[in-house]
């Protein structure tokens, strides 16, 4: 293989590196955004249900 065969080969699996990068960091950033809203519902839940607006069965 001649020399710039080797980095047209590294570039193009760096940049593919990165865009798998970035997808997993989305994701995890959409995931985190998962778990604030969940927390945010469980203390609005927990709030009703402590002035007793509302029954939680688990």
């Amino acid at each position: 293989m001649h020399w710039d065969d080797w980095e047209k080969l590294i570039r193009r699996e760096r940049e593919q590196r990165r865009q798998e990068e970035k997808l997993l960091h989305d994701r995890i950033h959409q995931l985190e955004a998962d778990l604030y809203f969940a927390r945010q519902e469980i203390r609005h839940l927990q709030r009703e249900k402590k002035e007793g607006r509302v029954k939680i069965y688990v």
